[in-house]
């Protein structure tokens, strides 16, 4: 019972101190400007000033910048989710000539900074007047766009994991490529994918910043 309690208390005080940034946020948050200004500072507000969120709120168009985070974050995230696994699958379990040499191809652009295709991409961009709109942000999603192929570098090794045999069985049940990607693969490593969504959404980000 003792080698139980120990680890238990070390997590939960290893839990309370990650989560100690957090509190001090919504603390501080509450704060008045004179409160804020005082030291040492207060571990609680004295007097919570809840009218801080609404002023924050008012400061600048927050839910208009809200719905263009939104917008632009599922649409990326649902643009990596339906590509990113198509390719994968196809350099994993498709069996075609040259495959292997077409991929290390694919994951040599890895080592092309973003930085270096900015003016090119602009110049694309411009073109086709998308200057000043959403679609640079999403449409490149939607074709493997850098950093894609790190993330189909990612999922092709978990689905390498999976036996072949699945696949087999499936094929002989009369099954298509796209039903055993979308049915039969996909739900296998979830949190793989979950992983590549997050790290869309981080990227996505980015680019709105």
């Amino acid at each position: 019972v003792r080698t139980q309690i120990l680890p238990r208390i070390v997590f939960l005080v290893l839990g309370g101190w990650y989560l100690l940034p957090l509190y001090w946020l919504v603390v501080n948050a509450l704060k008045s400007t004179a409160e804020l200004g005082n030291y040492p500072p207060t571990w609680y507000p004295h007097h919570p000033q809840w009218s801080n969120f609404r002023d924050a709120v008012n400061a600048f168009p927050f839910w208009t910048f809200l719905k263009n985070t939104s917008i632009i974050a599922v649409l990326t995230v649902v643009g990596v989710g339906l590509t990113v696994p198509v390719v994968a699958y196809g350099f994993s379990r498709i069996e075609w000539p040259g495959r292997d040499k077409v991929f290390f191809v694919v994951l040599m652009t890895v080592f092309i900074p973003p930085t270096a295709l900015i003016i090119a991409l602009f110049d694309i961009f411009a073109k086709l007047h998308w200057v000043n709109t959403f679609k640079p942000l999403i449409v490149p999603f939607f074709f493997c766009f850098v950093p894609a192929p790190f993330w189909i570098f990612l999922l092709r090794q978990f689905f390498m994991q999976i036996p072949v045999e699945l696949s087999d069985t499936a094929r002989i049940d009369g099954a298509s490529e796209r039903r055993i990607l979308f049915q039969l693969i996909i739900p296998q490593p979830g949190h793989a994918l979950l992983t590549v969504s997050l790290f869309a959404r981080r990227y996505a980000a980015t680019d709105i910043l």
